[in-house]
């Protein structure tokens, strides 16, 4: 009975990766440019992209786990699953409203806030320490949807485009305000005038997180601390995150294959700062009490009173 059971389970386990994939099937596997392709020179379209019109409340939902005491064979064990999915999906919805009921307030007072403008400006100061990219001005998008994959080359011989993704959020207990950026590096092959083919040869995460020091066990109020004095506090930590992204970025776009998997391997001198636990990147210089790690890519974190 017990085998049955497992055997049921991993068969669910499996159907249900084949239909919603594994967990890291969202988040693309990071990649450094190597020497090569860094000496080749080629000038650079740069997109900006800003997926979201407003900032936005993150979302965090427990998993419902199978507890192996499903009846009913195999058939029971997929219901059973689906019905939890469902459940799950239920929960996520409520806690959207209950997080959009919590934003609203700071949203208000974010409004005028040029996100895109600063992100813009903030791309364009970081790309100009990286000499070998040869970037362009940016030009803004909604998201990387509206491209294709021979959109946006250099010229007719062939280029290279370099999109950054940026998003801001809140934390769902609102004690932290993050700013990210993924960004990604496409080159373009235009032997074949017919058919261009594209290459990503670099992708890289950058997060900035700025974190109350005193919070509160209330979402409310926490998120009350952002939105006072017209968002006083959320303004300026967010200009400030961009600035950090505007040393980081030039960081992450120039590490090597061989800097990269040191980060991702390291063992020593971990740090824990604002939720994230990793390898301290002793190569940037941290002040104001900014912490800066390696965690799926460059953290950095700060405290605000």
């Amino acid at each position: 009975m017990l085998r049955n059971h497992v055997c049921a389970g991993a068969f669910v386990a499996l159907w249900l990766g084949c239909l919603v994939g594994p967990a890291w099937a969202n988040s693309a596997e990071l990649l450094a440019l190597g020497d090569h392709d860094r000496a080749v020179v080629r000038d650079s379209t740069v997109l900006v992209a800003i997926p979201q019109a407003m900032i936005n409340s993150e979302v965090d939902v427990g998993r419902v786990l199978y507890d192996g005491a499903t009846r009913g064979g195999l058939i029971g064990v997929l219901i059973a699953e689906r019905m939890r999915e469902e459940r799950r999906d239920t929960l996520i919805e409520i806690e959207q409203a209950k997080a959009d009921a919590d934003i609203a307030p700071l949203r208000r007072a974010l409004e005028g806030f040029d996100f895109a403008g600063l992100a813009r400006q903030s791309t364009s100061t970081a790309l100009a320490r990286v000499q070998w990219l040869h970037p362009g001005n940016p030009r803004m998008i909604r998201s990387t949807a509206e491209l294709g994959s021979d959109a946006d080359s250099a010229d007719g011989s062939g280029g290279q485009r370099v999109t950054l993704t940026y998003r801001y959020t809140v934390s769902p207990d609102f004690t932290q305000l993050k700013v990210s950026v993924d960004i990604a590096l496409v080159r373009f092959d235009a032997a074949n005038s017919a058919r261009k083919s594209a290459s990503t040869l670099l992708r890289q995460r950058v997060i900035a997180v700025t974190e109350l020091r005193s919070r509160s066990y209330d979402h409310g109020e926490n998120a009350a601390r952002w939105s006072a004095s017209n968002a006083a506090l959320a303004r300026s930590s967010i200009s400030s995150a961009l600035q950090r992204l505007e040393r980081l970025i030039p960081y992450a776009i120039s590490l090597s294959p061989a800097a990269l998997d040191h980060l991702e391997k390291a063992k020593t001198d971990k740090v824990f700062a604002a939720g994230f636990y990793g390898p301290r990147v002793a190569d940037l210089s941290a002040t104001g009490g900014e912490v800066v790690l390696w965690k799926q890519g460059l953290v950095s974190a700060v405290q605000v009173p």
